[in-house]
């Protein structure tokens, strides 16, 4: 299982590419994967992680979007209303969170593959408004 994880994650993230581990990295030695796996690592703490993570929530911008991850679905994050985007882990390969622009980014929810920007942002496209969306109001 290990090395057809690591396998899918090489197979598309290529050395210095910026990869975000949602939470749940590992239970063993996180060195020991790190080494195998291309690019750039910046982690999200997930319920069991055992190696130290400062970070329960992050939030980011590429390409004009701002995008909020957090290892766990969240009702409303900052700025949900203005539809920013909220990527999460946590609940395995169950689907049923994903509402508006709020998407399960977990491997085992989406072919035990990382997701690439590209197919993130082609995701959001399709998908309707936060829940809580106020649109652009004057």
């Amino acid at each position: 299982m290990d090395k057809v994880l690591i396998d899918n994650f090489n197979s598309l993230v290529k050395p210095g590419d910026k990869t975000y581990h949602l939470g749940d990295f590992t239970f063993k030695d996180k060195d020991y994967y790190l080494k195998q796996l291309n690019g750039e690592h910046i982690f999200i703490k997930g319920n069991h992680d055992r190696f130290f993570i400062k970070d329960d929530i992050l939030e980011i911008k590429i390409e004009g979007e701002f995008i909020v991850l957090c290892h766990y679905p969240l009702c409303v994050w900052n700025k949900s209303h203005f539809n920013s985007w909220h990527l999460y882990g946590h609940v395995h390969n169950s689907k049923m969170f994903d509402v508006g622009k709020k998407y399960n980014v977990g491997v085992d929810a989406n072919a035990y593959f990382p997701l690439p920007f590209t197919t993130i942002k082609r995701i959001m496209s399709f998908s309707g408004n936060n829940l809580n969306y106020i649109g652009n109001r004057k």
